[in-house]
């Protein structure tokens, strides 16, 4: 097992490293005005390529199943799996169990304490981390991390909102004409172009007043398309017209 340095403390013997972000995790007004934190918004969310549901405990859990689905070598996150009993740092004996365990495709696994910031660099609690990784039994996860908000890249959390929602439609009509478009340019192409080449090749002509609207259709064929895996994203960024993409 290994401290994975995920996120840049000047520290050496702290686990985490700050990659500084303009993203932050933060509940509605309405849920402010009540009170909650932004960390307690709990649910379940179908995970689209092993078609199982999963929990999640907070938002800030969900934005990172979110963002670590379109992780190319992710081949499964298994929520609240694995329990770990250890001691912590004033001698009283504990258990926790991890928020994520994540298994990818070259066959090894990472256990990951999801945690707000200003809980994980706490002193206590990294000390507490680390007294709870040397817990873990071996072979059990080959690295352990701590994630929070700082980790999260806000363009992926919001793409993953975008599958999410595709993943739910019914394959578009016009999905198959496009992925042959991509796959024999062989380069990569944005999704504007390919929106245009739905357009140019359907068999009904497009009213001007519609077109908008027909648009608008061939960028949700596009994500649906990227949500299936069928195309990949050339960069990390916000989908848009501009966006390049690929075949799979």
């Amino acid at each position: 097992m290994s401290i994975h340095a995920n996120i840049v403390k000047s520290e050496p013997d702290n686990p985490i490293t700050i990659a500084l972000t303009t993203h932050s995790i933060l509940p509605s007004s309405g849920l402010r005005r009540a009170g909650l934190s932004g960390g307690g918004m709990g649910g379940t969310m179908l995970n689209p390529y092993t078609n199982r549901e999963m929990g999640h405990d907070s938002d800030l859990e969900r934005r990172w199943i979110l963002q670590l689905l379109q992780e190319p070598d992710v081949a499964e996150i298994q929520e609240q799996h694995v329990r770990t009993t250890y001691v912590d740092r004033l001698g009283v004996p504990r258990h926790t169990i991890w928020d994520l365990l994540i298994t990818r495709t070259d066959n090894t696994s990472d256990l990951v304490s999801v945690k707000r910031l200003e809980v994980a660099e706490s002193p206590a609690y990294i000390a507490d981390f680390k007294l709870m990784v040397e817990a873990v039994p071996p072979g059990t996860a080959d690295r352990a991390w701590i994630g929070t908000e700082w980790n999260l890249v806000p363009a992926l959390v919001d793409r993953g909102e975008l599958y999410m929602r595709a993943l739910k439609d019914a394959e578009p009509d016009n999905a198959e004409a496009a992925l042959a478009h991509v796959s024999r340019l062989e380069r990569p192409v944005t999704i504007g172009a390919v929106c245009d080449f739905l357009r140019q090749s359907s068999a009904q002509p497009v009213d001007p007043g519609r077109h908008f609207e027909v648009h608008s259709d061939s960028f949700w064929t596009v994500v649906w398309l990227l949500a299936k895996r069928k195309l990949v994203p050339v960069n990390d960024d916000y989908l848009t017209v501009r966006s390049e993409v690929l075949a799979s």
